[in-house]
């Protein structure tokens, strides 16, 4: 049969994919039509047929694919052509998918495409297929693109894309990188296949999409370069899966690695061989092995159990298996490193598919619990001996829902302890109550009614009268638990304490006199816990605080008002005695007593053992040294008296020596000056300077004489004076180095500050810092010297610098102010000044402090007050 030709062109092209690694063909819903209106569906051998005809041709990006194929069908024949191209490639760079159309040939030789037809076969192709596929010209800017990807970009006119490029519908994220890659292909012409991209769009952030692309050179009908295409596949749901895979097996391993044992799969295949396809980590601490030495054989483990357990652990492997039931087994293994170790194994069974076995299970140490059920059961043989030899008893009382009292168990001690047989007391607990004191009867039965209805601990000390022993004292425990059946078993001990208490009473007998002892002494005798709380405190001791027993013991030095500092010195005092052993002597300790008053004391601290318990404490003895401290410093305060004025007379003669050899200095130096000079008129002007010099040592004198005239007054007897006109007065007195050295001055003084301060010691100290200056000079330099004078935070302060030799304070720092000392070689250095200066600051309630740099110079700042 062979169609009309008014028919043939009535039925339309039909598309087609080839997935050649899955070696099936899709077809289009059109080839229905292909075979008549008639026809329902494909023939079944259609689809083989054309494949064995696909198989034989070549498959190449640069050769276009076409394939004629014949069909008989019905007894009608056919002959089909179809064309198509490669659109997808694996991994490898092969291609792997081909698709196109396929339309009736009227003959076998019947195939003519033109260019019309190849455009309509192309446009179909690119919108019937669900990849998207675009073209992109030399600057990556689109050119064409299918129906698929115009709507991945929301475009409705496939169109509308030309002209735009990837950073108009993608963030940079993905944009950059494919325009490399584009711009990389047009460089190389290199493809590039089955590339993983992360597509992050523009106008929302938030929306990612995963795609596989291919991208190729795209080159015109003469072979020249004009862009490049790609087809791009949406694999996001693909890439969520494996994410969430990968995320849940990496959780399974995090979690397996802490679980004390391992999972794992494992397989009985058909053949009888075993494996475990999947072993957690803990394989290494349970076997000694690792995943892989058992993800094909089971030979490592096998080695490995204990060769008299091998038969019973295969036997029960071998019943859960036939039965396919769960399979439980506790085993030994022989380990390289750890040695003999017990196993619990477990795994329910799973048949699958092929008739195989499939077990998941987990494996676990059981050694420790081994070892504690032997422990156990060696214990109990233990307990049963001791019970037997105990000074007393122990039992088990049980009261069963209905109030019925019984003992399970009581030890041979009960004969010693109440006079009675075991078996006394297996039923009733009336024959232990017969024997209570009548006054202790209702004490000890609320107790222990107590003890049963809320489950915590029973405790009491009882008096019972014996047939033989008469009058003792018992001491009895037990601790309650709620049973299953709702009754309530105490296991407990009952032991004589008569002994035990005749010693307590003697001892609060004795106690009671030592106390008293103690409350009569005037020292402050306490102890102390390690946490510091008062556990004991004579009279003299609450008597300080104003505190009565109750309220000092129990609390701790900080809640008695003892300042924090104070209290923590204490408290670290205490846990030195009980660390060392060793007894701690405080020679001194001023504190404040209840009113206030400054008192001070001296302290003993010696190791103590609390009464009844092991734990440590500290016993300190206090006394108070007030009135000793109080001479003391009567005395200290007379030789301060001395030492002040010794201080004065010290300074005194210093001031003396140095300020009257600096005015005689300036003085010979002026006559010298004089003496050289020739002109008139400068002799003139040394005149002055020296009346000027003459005049200041007038001055100097009468400072000094008013010093001795008040030799009994001390350095604060303070004049009002302005310091700003000491420097002046100064700087006069040093004129003649001023000059002859060509001192420069930088000053920022603060004319109007005045001061309470003493004539003779601001003009020292101003003197020989300026002088120093002066003196100690950079002959390579040009002499300056800084003065500043200013007040800050109520005080008045003078900084003098230089650009001088300078002092290593590294090296002399500590000896600076030292008297006596010398840092230059200068042969008219004294190595007096500085103390002098220093001395007389510090008398008056200043400070001086010092910046020097080895050949930059030295900074003196001096707060006078």
């Amino acid at each position: 049969m062979k169609l009309i030709e008014s028919h043939r062109k009535e039925i339309p092209k039909s598309s087609w994919v080839w997935n050649i690694q899955s070696k099936e063909l899709s077809l289009g819903l059109t080839f229905l039509k292909l075979f008549g209106e008639d026809g329902d569906l494909v023939p079944e051998n259609f689809k083989g047929e054309v494949l064995k005809a696909f198989f034989s041709a070549e498959v190449s990006e640069g050769i276009p694919f076409y394939r004629k194929t014949h069909h008989v069908i019905n007894g009608s024949e056919y002959f089909v052509e179809w064309v198509g191209e490669a659109i997808e490639r694996n991994g490898e760079g092969g291609i792997s998918k081909m698709a196109g159309y396929a339309e009736l040939a009227s003959s076998p030789d019947d195939f003519t495409l033109s260019l019309n037809e190849e455009a309509l076969f192309f446009t179909r192709l690119m919108d019937n297929i669900r990849e998207s596929v675009y073209f992109k010209d030399l600057e990556s800017r689109f050119i064409k693109i299918n129906k698929a990807c115009a709507e991945k970009f929301g475009l409705d006119d496939p169109s509308d894309i030309i002209g735009k490029t990837d950073f108009d519908f993608f963030e940079d994220e993905h944009a950059r990188p494919a325009f490399n890659d584009e711009q990389e292909i047009i460089k190389t012409e290199k493809p590039i296949f089955n590339k993983i991209e992360k597509e992050v769009y523009a106008d929302d952030s938030s929306q990612v999409t995963w795609a596989s692309t291919s991208k190729m050179p795209l080159y015109d009908g003469n072979g020249v370069l004009i862009g490049t295409y790609g087809i791009t596949r949406d694999i996001t749901e693909e890439q969520i899966a494996k994410k969430k895979l990968k995320e849940s097996d990496e959780m399974f391993q995090r979690l397996s690695e802490h679980v004390p044992g391992f999972f794992y799969q494992y397989k009985f295949n058909k053949d009888g061989t075993s494996c475990f396809p999947f072993a957690s980590k803990g394989i290494k601490d349970i076997y000694e092995l690792e995943p892989a030495d058992v993800k094909n054989n089971v030979d490592g483990i096998r080695s490995r159990i204990h060769p008299e357990d091998r038969e019973r652990f295969k036997n029960s492997l071998k019943k859960a298996v036939e039965s396919k039931s769960e399979w439980n087994c506790d085993y030994r293994v022989q380990l390289p490193q750890k040695g003999t170790r017990w196993l619990r194994g477990n795994a329910t069974l799973e048949v699958e598919k092929d008739n195989s076995i499939l077990g998941y299970g987990y494996i676990k140490d059981i050694t420790k619990e081994k070892e504690a059920e032997e422990e156990l059961k060696d214990r109990n043989e233990l307990f049963t001996k001791l019970s037997e030899q105990a000074p007393g008893f122990l039992y088990l009382h049980r009261v069963d829902a209905k109030e019925k009292v019984s003992f399970p168990f009581v030890s041979e001690g009960i004969r010693e302890v109440l006079e009675l047989e075991p078996e006394d007391l297996r039923s009733s607990i009336k024959p232990l109550l017969r024997l209570v004191h009548k006054e202790d009867i209702a004490r000890v039965m609320k107790s222990i009614t107590w003890s049963v209805k809320t489950q915590q601990e029973w405790s009491c000390e009882y008096r019972i009268i014996l047939p033989r022993k008469g009058l003792r004292w018992v001491r009895g425990r037990a601790n309650p638990e709620l049973q299953a059946d709702g009754s309530v078993l105490s296991s407990g001990f009952l032991s004589d304490i008569t002994r035990e208490k005749s010693i307590s009473e003697l001892n609060d007998r004795l106690r009671k006199q030592f106390e008293s002892v103690l409350d009569n002494v005037p020292n402050l005798i306490f102890v102390k816990d390690l946490d510091g709380k008062y556990l004991m405190a004579n009279k003299a001791t609450r008597e300080f605080f104003g505190l009565s027993e109750e309220e000092i013991i129990g609390k701790k030095d900080i809640d008695l008002g003892v300042p924090e500092q104070l209290a923590k010195g204490y408290h670290a005092a205490d846990v030195k005695v009980v660390k060392t052993g060793e007894t701690l002597f405080i020679p001194e300790i001023k504190s404040m007593d209840s009113s206030g008053n400054e008192v001070y004391h001296q302290t003993i601290k010696v190791p103590f053992q609390q009464e009844g318990s092991d734990d440590p404490a500290v016993l300190a003895v206090v006394t108070d040294i007030s009135q000793r401290k109080q001479k003391e410093m009567q005395l200290n305060e007379t030789l301060d008296i001395v030492g002040e004025q010794n201080k004065r007379l010290l300074n005194f003669a210093h001031i003396v020596s140095h300020n009257l050899r600096n005015h005689a200095g300036n003085i010979s130096m002026l006559l010298s000056l004089f003496d050289v000079e020739e002109s008139e008129e400068e002799k003139e002007e040394l005149l002055g300077y020296l009346k000027t010099a003459s005049e200041r040592l007038n001055v100097s004198i009468e400072d000094l004489n008013e010093i001795i005239d008040q030799q009994y007054k001390t350095e604060k007897d303070l004049k009002e004076l302005k310091p700003a006109e000491m420097i002046k007065k100064v700087k006069e007195i040093l004129i003649s180095d001023i000059l002859s050295y060509n001192i420069q001055f930088e000053e920022n003084i603060d004319d109007e500050l005045t001061i309470e301060y003493n004539p003779a010691y601001l003009e020292s100290i101003t003197l020989n810092l300026i002088s120093n200056a002066i003196k100690y000079r950079d002959p390579d330099k040009k002499a300056k010297v800084s003065i500043d004078l200013y007040e800050k935070n109520g005080h008045p302060f003078l900084e003098v610098s230089d650009n001088g030799l300078g002092i290593d304070l590294d090296k002399h720092g500590d000896k600076l102010f030292g008297m006596y000392k010398t840092f230059h070689g200068n042969e008219n250095s004294k190595g007096i000044g500085l103390f002098i200066t220093k001395n007389q600051i510090e008398s008056l309630g200043g400070s001086i402090d010092v910046e020097s740099t080895p050949g930059k110079g030295t900074t003196f700042k001096i707060r006078l007050t």
